[in-house]
């Protein structure tokens, strides 16, 4: 998959707020599903936080095929589409990693 970075600057806004979005999506849904089956609270904690990188695949299918029928479709979807996964599922992966480094202090 390719995809140039410096389109990654004309889609910082959407970015930035759907990884704000996401992020607390899967760290809530996750922490009360932890709570419904009677995980104390660090634990519960702990498996929001891992599910924060979870679920990014999706982006993936969606650039390969954006890529795919490059031909066929407007550039917007085809340079846009794949900067967007990559840049959300990096943005996604070092998150989620700082936020499980640090989250017992």
């Amino acid at each position: 998959m390719r995809t140039d970075l410096l389109l990654i600057r004309g889609i910082l806004p959407l970015l930035l707020i759907v990884v704000v979005a996401s992020t607390l999506y899967k760290y809530f849904t996750a922490y009360y599903g932890a709570k419904y089956f009677e995980l104390d609270t660090k634990s519960s904690r702990r498996v929001g936080v891992g599910m924060i990188t979870r679920g990014e695949f999706s982006l993936i299918i969606a650039a390969l095929s954006a890529e795919a029928v490059g031909r066929y479709a407007i550039p917007e979807i085809t340079e846009t589409v794949p900067a967007f996964a990559v840049s959300y599922v990096l943005m996604m992966c070092i998150l989620g990693t700082v936020l499980m480094q640090f989250m017992d202090r």
